[in-house]
């Protein structure tokens, strides 16, 4: 951070997600392979002083969003094959939550594509995500489960946004007909 100075450099394949750096752990999502009609990611944890890959999980999909920190040393992973302002019924999304080790502990398969990124609770029992259906959808962070959902227009286009300075949490989410929701 001083000079600039490469420390190490490692190759994970296409990445356009924030790594999560979790008690001194480095843990990156990557595109396995370039080609856009190539499906397939993984979840790595690398080395912080050697920049080696200590394990790899393989995922559906691609990284749609980054890295989120779970509850009891877990990490959230979602994936999507599509792109945002493209529907196409090839669009999927899923969910992974993952132990510190790699293990996958839970996988969602989601009824669409994901936005990029998701919102967490502070006490990390929720994750919110709105999905290219118009959907806003709440997941358990500890099972994978689908805790509610709100089918709130017929699409987004934007993530949705966590509010917890009140008295209760508020999730908000813009829908592409540009109306504002505002969820408790």
């Amino acid at each position: 951070a001083k000079t600039g100075e490469k420390n190490w450099h490692a190759r994970l394949g296409h990445i356009d997600v924030s790594p999560l750096l979790r008690d001194n752990r480095l843990f990156a999502a990557a595109k396995l392979d370039a080609d856009d009609s190539v499906s397939g990611s993984a979840l790595f944890e690398i080395d912080l002083e050697s920049g080696n890959v200590l394990w790899e999980t393989g995922l559906l999909g691609n990284p749609m969003g980054d890295v989120l920190a779970g509850p009891d040393n877990t990490v959230l992973v979602s994936t999507a094959i599509g792109q945002v302002g493209v529907n196409k019924d090839s669009d999927k999304g899923w969910l992974y939550g993952l132990n510190l080790e790699g293990t996958l502990l839970w996988q969602r398969e989601l009824s669409a594509m994901p936005l990029p990124d998701g919102q967490v609770l502070a006490d990390r029992s929720l994750a919110f995500f709105t999905l290219k259906d118009g959907s806003l959808i709440a997941v358990k962070m500890t099972s994978g489960e689908i805790a509610w959902t709100q089918k709130l227009g017929r699409e987004f286009q934007a993530d949705c946004a966590l509010i917890e300075d009140g008295p209760e949490p508020l999730v908000v989410a813009i829908s592409l007909d540009g109306a504002v929701h505002i969820r408790k």
